[in-house]
């Protein structure tokens, strides 16, 4: 048994180079379109080389307001987060369990759906202070991704397991608890790693249409209007790459937590 366990440990450490190096190779041929595209248009103002932008990222890793701006925008995202989810788990739950109030909350959540953020932002911003703004915008983007979850989860309850808490006389407590709640689970854990990107990238643009004090929005907008190219792409690529890595663990924790 421990020989055989063994095999299995070897074949996956064998098999892991093979599953990175796509990634690599990826990044390599995207590297290297950068290269050949800043190369063409020789122009560090419209274009700027990678090695500039690298060193422009070493040079804001040191510095302390890259790290300030970096923290308000995560917060920002995290409260944003967090909102979404106890209200949307509100929602959902309510028009799963009730089928007037789920026809109720189609056309708003539609309305939501298909309105562009940009259009919302533009009307949100005389309404809103510049530091709540995106996260107000954050959480009404996110609002319709969560409550449909919840909706599609209900939708996939096993009616034998109902009809079964029917026969065992579950209280409406019970059934949620024990059948309906599990149902949602697999479509709970996909929208909350959908929703978390989408925090980053909508926060991201509120700050960048309504300049609050900090934020990497604000800092992105700052450095475009200067034309300082290289900054905003070393503050772009800083923010996808750690964006990912949270996102990252995230999933991490979702896997460990929720295991099929």
């Amino acid at each position: 048994m421990v020989n055989y366990q063994k095999m299995i440990f070897i074949t996956k450490m064998n098999k892991s180079p093979l599953k990175i190096f796509p990634y690599f190779l990826s990044f390599l041929a995207l590297l290297l379109t950068w290269l050949a595209l800043s190369t063409i248009i020789h122009s560090e103002l419209i274009f700027p080389s990678p090695a500039s932008v690298f060193i422009k990222c070493k040079e804001l890793l040191f510095t302390k307001q890259f790290w300030n701006n970096f923290f308000t925008t995560l917060i920002r995202c995290f409260f944003s987060f967090l909102i979404s989810f106890f209200l949307g788990s509100i929602l959902g739950i309510a028009g799963g369990k009730n089928s007037f109030f789920r026809e109720f909350m189609a056309f708003p959540l539609a309305v939501i759906r298909s309105t562009p953020v940009i259009a919302i932002i533009l009307i949100s911003i005389y309404l809103l202070s510049s530091r709540t703004l995106p996260v107000f915008i954050s959480i009404l983007m996110n609002l319709p991704i969560i409550v449909t979850s919840y909706f599609h989860g209900f939708d996939n309850v096993d009616p034998s397991l109902m009809n079964m808490a029917k026969i065992y006389n579950f209280s409406s407590v019970q059934k949620l608890i024990y059948i309906q709640l599990p149902a949602c689970k697999n479509n709970i854990k996909a929208a909350m790693i959908s929703v978390y990107g989408l925090c980053w990238k909508v926060v991201v643009a509120g700050e960048v249409l309504c300049l609050p004090k900090n934020g990497l929005g604000s800092v992105l907008q700052k450095n475009q209007i200067h034309l300082e190219t290289a900054s905003v792409f070393a503050i772009t690529i800083l923010f996808v790459f750690f964006s990912w890595l949270i996102e990252a663990t995230v999933k991490g924790v979702l896997r460990r937590k929720w295991k099929n």
